[in-house]
C-alpha cells in the first residue's frame, strides 16, 4: 500500500527487500514490510501505519523497533 495506491510484487520478501532503501524499511512480521516513515504509533504489539495495524510478531518485535528507533534517531 502507498499514497499512490496498492501495488503487488511478484518473488520472495527477500528479493523485494533487496530492491528498497536497507535502513528505511524493515519487516514487522514475515508477512509485511513496513516504511519506516509510515509508522503513526506502536501500541503493544501492533503497528499503526495511518488507519491500518499490522501485527508485530514476537520474534520480529526487537529487530523492528530497533530499525525504528534507528530510523528515527537518524533523521
Amino acid at each position: 500500500h502507498t499514497m499512490k495506491g496498492v501495488y503487488k510484487a511478484y518473488g520472495t520478501m527477500r528479493s523485494i527487500e533487496k530492491l528498497l532503501p536497507p535502513r528505511q524499511f524493515s519487516k514487522c512480521n514475515r508477512c509485511y514490510l513496513v516504511n519506516l516513515r509510515s509508522v503513526t504509533r506502536i501500541q503493544g504489539n501492533t503497528v499503526f501505519i495511518g488507519n491500518e495495524e499490522l501485527e508485530i510478531s514476537r520474534p520480529r518485535k526487537q529487530e523492528f523497533l530497533a530499525a525504528l528507533h534507528e530510523y528515527i534517531i537518524s533523521g
